[in-house]
C-alpha cells in the first residue's frame, strides 16, 4: 500500500478528531472542560443503561434479566437496542460517576470511525478520486447533520460508521463474487442495533436488486442474486437470537399502540422541516446534482444507479406514511433515523463529480483572494446569525422539533452555503482557482456548516450535568441479592437512573416497556406516559406491595414512617418502615385475583388490599363537601366536572376530610389507559390544602399518578380543588390510607424475601398445607419458568401483571428462571447458520453456483424482494392514507 493511500485512510479520522477537539475546547466540553454533551435520550436512556452495563460487566447484574428496570424485565432486547456496541465495554474501567464524561469521548471516537470507514469506501470504490477528495468527503460524512443531530442515542452512530463498509461489501459481492464481507458486516450491524438494522434491511432489499439490475453484467446477474439470497439468509440465521427475541419483546411493548392510527390519520407531510435539517448540513450534496446532469456524468450506469437510489430514499422525506414504515411503523421524535443512508448516497454522487474535476495547478490570485473573502464573510455572517438568534434556535433542544422560525433561519444559512459551493464549482470548472484551492474552499464552507449545526445541536445543549451529579452521589455500592425496591417521591431524576445507580426499581423508559406492565402501574396510580413508567406516584399501600423499602426525595417529601439515611447532596434517601417482603403467602386462588377490574383508581387500591392482605379497612373514601360555580355528576362510570359559566368563574370543589388516626390523603384525576404524551384532562386542577397551594397544575405529563395531599392525624383537612377546565374522567376524588393499620397488615403478612442472582429469582418458604399460594411482586414475563424443589410448576398471573405459584406442603425452594422468549429457537438457527457457513466454505459455494435452477430461483426472489419492498414500504401506506382521506371526505 502506497503512502498516499495510507494517508487517504488515516488522515480523515485524525482531522475529524482535531475538529471535534477544537469545538469541545471552545464550548468547554470534556476533556477540555467540565461540560458534557449528554442530554435528552442520552440522559434518560444511554447513560443510565451504560451504568447497568457496568454492573453486568462487574458481575452484579444479568444481560438478559434486570430487576433494576420495570420491577424485573427482559433486558436482552434493551441491551441489543442501546448498549450492544463493542466500544461500550470501556465502561468496565470507568466509575459510574464519570460515565457522563465518557460519552463525550465515545461520541468523538465514533465520528472518527465513521470518517475511517468512509475513507476506506471512497479509496477503494472511487479509484479516480484523489486523496483530497477522499479526505474531504470522509470528514463530511463523519460530521454530517445526522451525527450532529441524532447523537443522543449514541449506538446509532455505530450503524452509521459500519454503513460505508456495507455499501463496499455489496459491490464486492455483486461484482467480484466475494460475499464474506457482506455477510460479516450485515451480521455485525444487526447484532449491534437491530432497530436501525431494520432500516438497513429495507435499504438492502431495494439497493442490492437494483445494483444487480443496473450495474452487474447480464451474465453475472443470476450468480450475484444467488450470493445475495444465500448470504442474507445465512446472516439472518446467525443473528436469530437478536432479531427473533427482540421482535417478540417489541410485540409486547406499548410502542405499537399508536402505529396504525399514526399511519392512517396523521399528516401526509409531517416533520418535513426536521427531516431537511438532517440533510442540509452537507449542502455540497444538494448542489452537485445539477452539475452531474450538466456535465453528462449522470449517463454512467454507476451514477444512474445512485440517482435512482437517492430518489427512493428521498420519497420518505416528503411522504410521512412511507417514512413511518421505514421506522417500523411509528416514531416519536428523530424522523430521519436512517438519514445517514441518504447522506452517504449523496456523498457518493459527489464523489463521482469530484472524479471529473481536472487537476489545475494554478489559478488566478485575484479570484482566489475574492473567493476566500467571500467564504470568510459567509462564516462571519453564519456565526453572527447563530449567536444572535440563539433563543429561536433553541427550539430543537427544548422540544426536539425545529419550529418554523428556527427552520427559516437554518434554511437561509443552508442556501447561503449552497451558493458558496456553486461559486466554488463554477470557478473550478473555469480554472479560476487551482484544485488545491477548490478543495480548501469547499472544506471551509463545510466547516461553516458544521460550526452552525454543532453550535445549535451540541454547543447549546452542552451542560454541567448537575442532575446526573446529584443522582450519582446516591449510588448503591453495597448491593445485596434481596429484592427490595427504591422509588423517587417526585420525578427528581430520570426513571432509568434508579436501576443505573444499582437499585431494584419499578421504573423504566425504553421502547421495550411492556404495555401490560405500564397499564398495571397506571391503574395502581404511578405516573407514566409514552414508554416511560415512573416510580413517583402510587400510594403507601402499593409501595408496600411492591416491596419499596427506600425512597429518594427532599426532606419535606418524607412521612412519619420514613427513617432518614445519612446521605450527601440535595437528594436524600429514607428507609420505608411500611414494607412487605416481595413474596406473600395467601389462600386466594390466582383465578380469584387474576385481574384488577378498573372502575377507578380507588377501587384498584381496595382490590390490591383485599387480594394481598385480605382486608381493605385501611382505606377511606371521602365525599365532596360542596361545589361552587359548577357541578360534579357521576354517570355511566364517568365523573363529569363542569363549570356553570367558565367565562365568569371556575368550578370549585371542597372536601372537609375528618381524619381519624394517622392517614395519608391522595387526590386523583385519571381517565383512560393509554401511552399518549398528553391527555385532555391534563393541567385541569389547582390543589389547595388548608389554604396552601400544593400545585397550580395537575395532572401533568411528568406527574399524572395519584397526588399526595400530605399526612394528617386526628384533624380535619380542608381541601379545595379549583378546576381550570371541564373534564370527563373515570377516576376522581380524595381518599385516605390509615398508615397504622397498613403497617399492622404488613407486619402480620405471612411471607418471605426474594433474592435475585443473575437471571434467577429465588425464595424459601415452609408451607403448612398445599393450598397456599405465594404472591410475588415480580412482573409476569413470558420467559419466566417456575420451579419448586427442583421440578417445574405452573406460574400464574395475578393482580394483572404479577407472579404467583402454588406451594407444596412443607419446605418450598422456589425458583423463577428467565430465558428470553425465542432464545432457544434463535440459538438453534444460529448453529444452523454456522453449519451452512462451514459447508459453504468447503467449496459449497462453487457447487451452488453451478446449479442453474438455484440461480434462477434466486434471481426471481431477488426481483420479488425489490418489488415487494416497493409495494409494502412505498405504495401500500400512501394508498391506505389516501383511502382514509377520501372516505372522510365522502
Amino acid at each position: 500500500m502506497t503512502a498516499k493511500r495510507i494517508y487517504g485512510i488515516i488522515l480523515p479520522p485524525v482531522i475529524t478528531l482535531i475538529i471535534i477537539g477544537i469545538f469541545f475546547m471552545i464550548f468547554g466540553i470534556f476533556p477540555f472542560g467540565s461540560r458534557t454533551i449528554s442530554w435528552c435520550d442520552m440522559n434518560q436512556q444511554t447513560v443510565p443503561l451504560l451504568m447497568d452495563l457496568k454492573d453486568i460487566l462487574d458481575g452484579k447484574g444479568s444481560i438478559i434479566y434486570s430487576t433494576g428496570n420495570a420491577g424485573g424485565m427482559n433486558f436482552w432486547g434493551v441491551f441489543l437496542f442501546f448498549i450492544a456496541s463493542p466500544l461500550y465495554l470501556t465502561v468496565k474501567f470507568v466509575e459510574k460517576s464519570h460515565i457522563i464524561y465518557l460519552v463525550n469521548i465515545l461520541f468523538a471516537v465514533k465520528l472518527a470511525l465513521a470518517a475511517l470507514t468512509a475513507a476506506i469506501y471512497f479509496k477503494y470504490a472511487h479509484k479516480k478520486l484523489n486523496i483530497k477528495g477522499v479526505i474531504v468527503l470522509s470528514v463530511m460524512y463523519a460530521l454530517c447533520g445526522y451525527s450532529i443531530m441524532y447523537y443522543q442515542t449514541l449506538v446509532w452512530l455505530d450503524i452509521m460508521y459500519l454503513f460505508p463498509l456495507l455499501v463496499l461489501s455489496v459491490e464486492r459481492m455483486c461484482i467480484r463474487q466475494k460475499p464474506a464481507m457482506y455477510c460479516t458486516v450485515l451480521t455485525v450491524m444487526t447484532a449491534i442495533n437491530y432497530y436501525l438494522s431494520f432500516m438497513v434491511v429495507i435499504y438492502i432489499m431495494l439497493a442490492v436488486p437494483l445494483f444487480i439490475a443496473m450495474r452487474c453484467p447480464p451474465k453475472s446477474r443470476k450468480t450475484a442474486s444467488l450470493l445475495f439470497i444465500m448470504t442474507s439468509f445465512v446472516s439472518m440465521l446467525l443473528t436469530a437470537p437478536v432479531w427473533l427475541c427482540s421482535f417478540l419483546q417489541v410485540s409486547e411493548s406499548a410502542r405499537g399502540e399508536n402505529t396504525l392510527s399514526g399511519l392512517l390519520y396523521k399528516s401526509m407531510f409531517e416533520n418535513t422541516g426536521n427531516k431537511f435539517c438532517v440533510i442540509m448540513s452537507t449542502g455540497i450534496c444538494l448542489v452537485v446534482i445539477p452539475f452531474l446532469i450538466k456535465n453528462k456524468i449522470c449517463r454512467k450506469k454507476n451514477v444512474r444507479y445512485n440517482i435512482v437510489m437517492l430518489i427512493l430514499l428521498a420519497v420518505p422525506v416528503f411522504l410521512d406514511p412511507v417514512n413511518k414504515i421505514w421506522h417500523t411503523g411509528s416514531y416519536q421524535s428523530f424522523p430521519m433515523r436512517y438519514g445517514f443512508i441518504i447522506i452517504f448516497t449523496m456523498l457518493t454522487l459527489t464523489a463521482y463529480y469530484l472524479e471529473s474535476v481536472e487537476e489545475c495547478k494554478k489559478g488566478s490570485p485575484g479570484f482566489t483572494v475574492t473567493l476566500l473573502i467571500l467564504i470568510l464573510c459567509c462564516f462571519a455572517v453564519c456565526i453572527y446569525t447563530v449567536l444572535s438568534k440563539k433563543q429561536i434556535l433553541l427550539s430543537y433542544i427544548n422540544t426536539l422539533r425545529v419550529d418554523r422560525e428556527a427552520f427559516k433561519i437554518l434554511i437561509s444559512l443552508a442556501v447561503f452555503a449552497c451558493l458558496m459551493y456553486i461559486i466554488c464549482f463554477m470557478m473550478s470548472r473555469q480554472k479560476f482557482i487551482s484544485s488545491n484551492m477548490f478543495y480548501l474552499f469547499i472544506s471551509m464552507v463545510f466547516i461553516t456548516e458544521f460550526t452552525v449545526s454543532a453550535t445549535v445541536n451540541i454547543g447549546y445543549a452542552a451542560n454541567d450535568g448537575d442532575l446526573f451529579k446529584n443522582s450519582a452521589v446516591l449510588e448503591n455500592k453495597s448491593q445485596s441479592n434481596e429484592l427490595t425496591r427504591v422509588k423517587s417521591e417526585k420525578k427528581y431524576l430520570h426513571v432509568n437512573m434508579l436501576g443505573g445507580l444499582g437499585y431494584d426499581s419499578a421504573a423504566h423508559y425504553t421502547s421495550l416497556t411492556s404495555e401490560q406492565y405500564m397499564y398495571t402501574m397506571k391503574k395502581m396510580g404511578y405516573s407514566s406516559y409514552w414508554m416511560e413508567v415512573g416510580s413517583n406516584g402510587g400510594t403507601c399501600l402499593t409501595d408496600a406491595w411492591l416491596s419499596v423499602k427506600y425512597s429518594i426525595g427532599s426532606y419535606f417529601d418524607f412521612k412519619s414512617y420514613h427513617k432518614m439515611q445519612d446521605t450527601k447532596g440535595a437528594l436524600k434517601i429514607a428507609e420505608n418502615t411500611i414494607c412487605c417482603p416481595a413474596g406473600i403467602a395467601g389462600n386466594k386462588t390466582p383465578q380469584e385475583i387474576q385481574n384488577l377490574d378498573f372502575t377507578d383508581r380507588f377501587s384498584i387500591q381496595c382490590q390490591i388490599a383485599e387480594n394481598i392482605f385480605g382486608t381493605d379497612e385501611m382505606l377511606h373514601k371521602y365525599s365532596i363537601s360542596y361545589t361552587d360555580n359548577g357541578q360534579v355528576i357521576y354517570n355511566d362510570g364517568k365523573y363529569s366536572i363542569t363549570a356553570d359559566d367558565p367565562d365568569m368563574s371556575l368550578c370549585q370543589i371542597r372536601y372537609s376530610a375528618k381524619v381519624t388516626g394517622r392517614q395519608i390523603l391522595y387526590f386523583d384525576i385519571f381517565d383512560t389507559l393509554s401511552n399518549r404524551l398528553s391527555e385532555d384532562y391534563y393541567n385541569s386542577a389547582k390543589i389547595y390544602v388548608n389554604g396552601n397551594c400544593l400545585t397550580s397544575s395537575y395532572p401533568t405529563q411528568k406527574n399524572n399518578g395519584l397526588f399526595c395531599l400530605g399526612e394528617f392525624e386526628n384533624e380535619t383537612a380542608e381541601i379545595m380543588i379549583i378546576m381550570t377546565r371541564d373534564v370527563s374522567v373515570k377516576s376522581f376524588g380524595v381518599f385516605g390510607i390509615d398508615t397504622d393499620k397498613l403497617k399492622s397488615c404488613t407486619e402480620q403478612a405471612d411471607g418471605c424475601t426474594l433474592s435475585v442472582n443473575k437471571n434467577t429469582v429465588s425464595a424459601e418458604y415452609n408451607s403448612p398445607d398445599d393450598k397456599k399460594y405465594l404472591y410475588m411482586a415480580v412482573p409476569f414475563e413470558k420467559g419466566l419458568t417456575a420451579y419448586i424443589n427442583g421440578h417445574k410448576t405452573e406460574l400464574y398471573r395475578i393482580n394483572d401483571d404479577f407472579c404467583a405459584v402454588r406451594l407444596e406442603k412443607g419446605q418450598n425452594n422456589i425458583e423463577l428462571k428467565f430465558v428470553p422468549p425465542g432464545m432457544i429457537a434463535g440459538i438453534i438457527m444460529t448453529l444452523s447458520g454456522i453449519l451452512i457457513c462451514i459447508l459453504w466454505r468447503a467449496k459449497g459455494k462453487h457447487a451452488a453456483v453451478k446449479i442453474k435452477c438455484l440461480k434462477t430461483i434466486s434471481f426471481i426472489l431477488c426481483s420479488a424482494c425489490f418489488y415487494g419492498t416497493l409495494f409494502t414500504v412505498y405504495i401500500m401506506p400512501v394508498a391506505l392514507r389516501l383511502a382514509v382521506k377520501i372516505s372522510s371526505i365522502i
